[in-house]
């Protein structure tokens, strides 16, 4: 080691160079490369059952609605979140969404911001957008020129958007993290700022889809029920107006068949009530709730290039570089036939006409 050192030193200038080298290069790449702004947020899924339902359970039990526990067989799992803000329907939304630039003050898309800064001609976005809707549409039809760039441009605008983001999740804590880089910091915090709402949405979507669609068959279902019971129940009244006192055996006939009826319908119509008022609270139990721990933020310092990581990098690369040419140029000149640079004195010494010459010069 202690030989090692000496060598270096004694080709310090080789080394001095190639840091000096190195450092230059670094500079360029600092100024050259061109600034990223990470906007992050952290939150944590939660389902508002736990604050819902101890609240209500002993009110809606007076009216004889029975609660049951809230089951977490159709929960999402924050690991899953990923695989939703990268599946396409959710990237494609997402690339159409108006986002806030600082450059201009104006909103973009991030079809449009890509079609602008890639200096394309901005008078396809119209149709990128509507191919977006209409792509299912167009799977049996022959695409036109046009059509075939803007789905470029869509396709290109979800590997972007991609590559941008970045999703983390704690599994201890149970915290989901959500990072956007962006060379615009106000559309960097826009985009991330709309990824957890549009997250929000979908998962709220999916986990309460089963409890909505019960809760509509029994919202029709008490409509029904609501319907036929007003009726019966004005017919009843109708005709116990109009036959009062009356001794006649049809009459009372038909009003022990219209209570029979009444008391049916009553009894339907008290059942679906209750069901839909137990289908609703259901809906609430069920839906998530993203608290948010560390909101999004227009970040103010740039994130990338990150100006020590590439010095240290290069200074590195330019120590070994020059270390590599300190110990290696002596050899290669002893090899070719050549004189030996005068700092390397640690070569073998050999002779020639009868005296000891080394080979350093």
């Amino acid at each position: 080691m202690a030989e090692l050192l000496r060598r270096m030193w004694c080709g310090r200038r080789i080394l001095f160079f190639t840091v000096i080298l190195s450092v230059v290069a670094a500079c360029i790449v600092v100024f050259v490369a061109p600034r990223q702004y990470s906007a992050r947020c952290e939150f944590v899924s939660q389902s508002s059952s736990s604050e819902l339902l101890p609240r209500i359970s002993s009110i809606v039990s007076l009216a004889g609605i029975a609660i049951s526990p809230p089951s977490e067989q159709g929960a999402i799992s924050p690991i899953l979140y990923e695989n939703i803000i990268f599946s396409q329907p959710f990237m494609d939304e997402i690339v159409h969404t108006p986002l806030e630039f600082a450059c201009d003050g104006c909103e973009y898309s991030l079809v449009e911001y890509l079609a602008r800064t890639r200096g394309q001609d901005s008078s396809f976005d119209k149709i990128a957008a509507w191919v977006s809707k209409n792509m299912t549409e167009q799977t049996n039809n022959r695409m036109t020129e046009e059509q075939k760039i803007a789905n470029e441009r869509i396709y290109s605008a979800m590997k972007y958007f991609r590559k941008q983001t970045t999703v983390e999740y704690d599994e201890v804590s149970g915290c989901v993290g959500i990072e956007v880089t962006l060379p615009d910091a106000v559309a960097a915090a826009s985009l991330a700022r709309s990824v957890v709402s549009l997250l929000e949405q979908y998962v709220i979507d999916i986990r309460t889809r089963q409890a909505k669609n019960s809760l509509q068959f029994i919202q029709e279902r008490y409509d029904e029920a609501r319907m036929r019971f007003d009726s019966l129940q004005y017919s009843r009244a109708l005709f116990m107006d109009s036959n009062q006192n009356t001794t006649k055996h049809v009459a009372r006939a038909q009003i022990e068949q219209l209570d029979a009826e009444y008391e049916l319908a009553s009894s339907i119509y008290r059942e679906l009530s209750m069901q839909l008022e137990q289908a609703m609270i259901s809906v609430k139990e069920q839906t998530p709730i993203l608290s948010i721990i560390s909101p999004v933020t227009v970040p103010f310092k740039a994130s990338k290039p990150r100006k020590t990581i590439i010095f240290i990098t290069f200074v590195a690369l330019g120590f070994l570089v020059g270390g590599t040419l300190v110990l290696t140029l002596p050899y290669a000149a002893m090899i070719l036939g050549r004189r030996a640079p005068k700092y390397a004195d640690w070569l073998p010494k050999r002779k020639r006409q009868g005296e000891e010459v080394s080979d350093v010069e």
